[in-house]
């Protein structure tokens, strides 16, 4: 698939969902399912981005004002890797599986405030043994669209001890198995 992010064309591996990712960022866009949509849901991050994994997943499209309080309950694992490569390893392994998943990522400059955004693709040419996170191809939340993360003042990953949190290492949130 070819994406068009941050003003230019990249061929991408795209999660194989129920609903294309495009189709599916039209639906957000159209709906106002983001959190630039609404003061109240600046917050809601990891809430969007759950459901956005989860929905590209099901093949559904949820309500805004239901995704900003979107209640995973059982439907996601938490993960912790130690590194940044077991980090891509996960993500990897998730997307060819088909499962979009959810990564915490800079809020800001600094790094020091987390945000989550959900993970659709990879930059093709990228391997297992060879992905880094500026191969990524994301959801972001905060605007409801399609975003690489190679680009200058691009989202990059961070763990708990970068914005002090109480566990270790990076946060990534995966689909359970139905």
């Amino acid at each position: 698939m070819t994406v068009e992010a941050g003003g230019s064309s990249t061929n991408y591996i795209v999660v194989d969902s129920k609903i294309s990712v495009n189709d599916y960022v039209s639906y957000i866009k159209s709906a106002g399912s983001h959190q630039s949509a609404n003061s109240e849901w600046k917050n809601n991050c990891l809430s969007f981005a759950e459901t956005y994994a989860y929905d590209l997943y099901k093949g559904t499209k949820t309500e805004p004002t239901k995704a900003a309080t979107y209640k995973c309950g059982g439907s996601f694992n938490t993960v912790h890797p130690t590194t940044e490569e077991e980090t891509l390893q996960v993500i990897y392994n998730e997307l060819i599986n088909g499962k979009p998943c959810v990564l915490q990522v800079n809020s800001g400059p600094s790094g020091k405030v987390r945000h989550f955004v959900t993970v659709v693709g990879f930059k093709k040419g990228a391997f297992q043994s060879n992905i880094t996170q500026k191969d990524l191809l994301i959801i972001d939340c905060a605007d409801g669209k399609i975003s690489r993360m190679d680009l200058a003042g691009s989202r990059f990953m961070t763990t708990g001890e970068d914005c002090d949190k109480d566990y270790k290492g990076y946060y990534v949130r995966t689909i359970a198995q139905d």
